[in-house]
């Protein structure tokens, strides 16, 4: 392979580029992973529970995991919410599993929100 012109590999760009590219496939492919982005962009601070996201965005609670955890046959792993970076899992002692928003995950929503009116 020769390494040189536009397609040589260059060390961290291809990984870069790769991750954006999956960020905007997951969203643009779910509404509900967009519905899941909004609702915790809107209260940055707060955690939520699986069910507290599920009654919110109107959705199943396996629909929810779905987009955060990924789901064989309908959610893959790899464009999961928690695997792309977006929310992540808080433990907090005995209570259920809950989730809140990442920083790269705000930036990523508001710079939606101001581009394409998401």
């Amino acid at each position: 392979m020769s390494s040189h012109g536009p397609w040589r590999r260059q060390k961290g760009v291809e990984n870069m580029s790769l991750s954006w590219y999956k960020v905007f496939y997951a969203l643009n492919r779910s509404r509900v992973k967009r519905e899941i982005l909004k609702l915790m962009a809107l209260n940055p601070e707060k955690t939520f529970t699986l069910s507290e996201i599920a009654v919110s965005t109107y959705n199943y609670p396996s629909t929810v995991y779905g987009a955060l955890h990924g789901l064989k046959g309908h959610y893959k792993h790899d464009f999961s919410l928690i695997k792309l970076k977006l929310v992540e899992e808080v433990d907090i002692d005995d209570c259920p599993k809950r989730y809140r928003i990442t920083d790269l995950g705000l930036r990523i929503w508001r710079d939606l929100q101001r581009k394409w009116h998401y």
